[in-house]
């Protein structure tokens, strides 16, 4: 995570909240699709308290994690997505219930958008 503290510096100069949000967002939106490994004895937790099971943050646990300062102390590093997507699983899911859909994601990021589903 050296270059969090790269673009933290001049000449770009981001206060790390933002830094956080883009890296957190970029693993949400799945555009790459990217896993955010943690540190062994990280301590992040949910929006519910209970502590982050897994090593790593993926597209659909992002959203429950709790925002804290210096979270990302806690990040690893940035890995490709492994497994399958729900694209891929999706004709096998339809077995069981026929009205599921294909996702669908935008390549740009909406930041309305992104703002609306943080709340």
């Amino acid at each position: 995570m050296e270059d969090l503290q790269n673009l933290s510096r001049p000449p770009y100069g981001l206060p790390y909240a933002v830094i956080q949000l883009l890296l957190l967002a970029f693993v949400r939106y799945r555009n790459p699709r990217v896993e955010l490994t943690l540190k062994l004895r990280h301590d992040l937790q949910t929006r519910t308290g209970k502590v982050i099971a897994q090593n790593r943050l993926t597209s659909s646990t992002v959203v429950e994690l709790t925002w804290k300062p210096n979270i990302q102390e806690k990040f690893d590093s940035l890995i490709p997505g492994v497994g399958p997507s729900w694209n891929d699983t999706l004709v096998y899911a339809k077995l069981v219930l026929d009205e599921l859909r294909q996702l669908t994601i935008s390549p740009k990021l909406n930041l309305k958008q992104f703002a609306c589903s943080m709340n």
